[in-house]
């Protein structure tokens, strides 16, 4: 699940905003997982919400997307 639903607060999956920047970027899941050496099946299921951020992933995700670790962190929680 990508979307969780709080009374008046929605919150999304880390994953949604990796699938947005892949679909932004014109980019496959196989080429984002090269970026971030890791596997393509490790960003087919965060895309898909099926797992949560590593603190090691944070970090890849930061350079990689030009974002702050704080960022992703909040986001995982």
């Amino acid at each position: 699940m990508n979307k969780l639903e709080y009374q008046e607060l929605i919150a999304f999956h880390p994953g949604y905003y990796v699938k947005d920047y892949i679909d932004e970027q014109g980019i496959t899941q196989e080429e984002l997982a090269k970026r971030l050496q890791t596997t393509p099946k490790y960003i087919s299921d965060l895309v898909n919400g099926r797992i949560n951020l590593t603190d090691e992933m944070v970090l890849k995700l930061s350079i990689v997307f030009g974002t702050s670790t704080k960022l992703w962190l909040n986001l995982n929680q």
